[in-house]
């Protein structure tokens, strides 16, 4: 039996309990948390810990969930928008055909951004890869989640490739998106019974595509050279991206990233299947998007959990040990939309979780500075500043625990 670790701050908030407003201490067990409340009933509850790790002055959140992100960009940081998003896609093909972008590239950027992420106080990652060292580098990062590998092709021949690794052994698949990925290969990584992610809605040229095939998403796709005739046949029929995506959608409980342009019945749809939406609001912004409906799905009962997307879509200005962080993004809707503090931190943690099917263990904390006077609300507080979040890694052994100020 693991002897309880505490971990003392100004205040934690997260852990389950009804008084949460009186929480300041964390309890562990074996590296994993098991408790949290004032400290003198974790005295009483749990005994004399064997080391307490004091965190004056900051709030204690569990691990964040960043559930959609592009770990193998990080390398590249970020980059301006110019209102293009075809333009801003050429410039990341770009990126991927230089001649110094080798699958070790791509290794060392998503290592990077693993590393990043995790000391940033993120705990699971909803990765989209290219290649399987992506996995490799999350793992050693100590990030748990799903690394869904990337599947591109709208039909044969270009879909091969997808099809024969949908068969392979995989955490997870991501058929690109519906503007790149065709049915066979949506049915394709449904048929293969891992996590199943996708791009969707993120665009109003993509509702184009989905509705009559037409616009610069099939300009694109016959400019490459990945475009056929007989391709128009799964589209053209007025549907909606989330439409389009029914009959996937009712095979498996799907994480979809964006959603940034969905109406009444896609709401509905969403609802009725079971799907969690994984909303990346600062990217969002940065793409142009206004009017996200993330309150309207929250009511319609849709799991809606908060990820980051690539560091290309990062304002310039932001901390790069933030990049791939959840917190800047509640701090976003939070001064942006004032929404409830107590929601944000359910997105980036316990739904997140949900969307990507972990269990509640929580085997890291993000510590996060904070100044309140009297009764002010910690985490508000959090959300009010722009200080960074720092990870603290729930020690397996008693003299094993990192993150600010420990002290015994």
């Amino acid at each position: 039996m693991h002897e309880p670790v505490f971990y003392h701050a100004a205040a934690a908030r997260g852990f389950g309990r009804d008084a949460d407003a009186d929480t300041d201490t964390v309890v562990a067990r074996g590296g994993r948390v098991v408790d949290a409340g004032p400290q003198v009933w974790m005295r009483r509850t749990h005994g004399a810990p064997a080391v307490t790790h004091r965190l004056p002055g900051h709030l204690l959140l569990p691990g964040l969930i960043n559930a959609h992100t592009h770990l193998e960009l990080t390398a590249i940081g970020p980059q301006p928008y110019g209102g293009d998003f075809i333009g801003w896609v050429a410039m990341l093909r770009r990126c991927w055909s230089d001649a110094a972008r080798t699958p070790a590239w791509f290794a060392h950027a998503a290592a990077a951004g693993a590393y990043a992420a995790a000391a940033a106080g993120v705990e699971a990652v909803g990765d989209i890869a290219r290649f399987d060292a992506a996995r490799d580098a999350r793992v050693r990062a100590g990030l748990r989640g799903t690394t869904f590998v990337e599947l591109l092709g709208l039909g044969p021949p270009h879909d091969a490739a997808a099809l024969a690794r949908a068969v392979q052994p995989a955490d997870g698949f991501q058929p690109h998106a519906p503007y790149s990925a065709g049915p066979a290969v949506f049915a394709a990584a449904v048929d293969s019974g891992r996590p199943v992610c996708t791009h969707l809605a993120e665009t109003p040229d993509e509702a184009r595509f989905i509705a009559d095939a037409s616009g610069p998403f099939r300009d694109l796709l016959e400019r490459i050279g990945k475009w056929s005739p007989g391709f128009a046949d799964a589209y053209r029929h007025g549907a909606s991206p989330v439409g389009w995506m029914a009959p996937h959608l009712r095979r498996a409980p799907w994480l979809l990233a964006h959603c940034n342009h969905v109406d009444d019945p896609d709401i509905a749809l969403l609802a009725e299947t079971g799907a969690s939406v994984a909303y990346c609001p600062v990217a969002s912004d940065y793409f142009g998007h206004r009017g996200h409906r993330y309150r309207d799905l929250l009511d319609a009962g849709v799991n809606v959990c908060l990820g980051t997307d690539s560091a290309v879509c990062q304002p310039p200005d932001t901390d790069p040990t933030q990049w791939l962080s959840v917190l800047p993004q509640m701090r976003h809707l939070y001064q942006r939309d004032g929404v409830d503090p107590a929601h944000l931190l359910a997105m980036a943690t316990a739904r997140g979780r949900r969307a990507l099917g972990l269990d509640k263990a929580v085997t890291r904390l993000c510590a996060v500075p904070i100044r309140v006077r009297g009764r002010d609300d910690p985490l508000a507080a959090a959300l009010k500043s722009d200080a960074p979040g720092v990870a603290v890694q729930l020690a397996a052994r008693q003299d094993a625990a990192t993150g600010p100020g420990p002290d015994r």
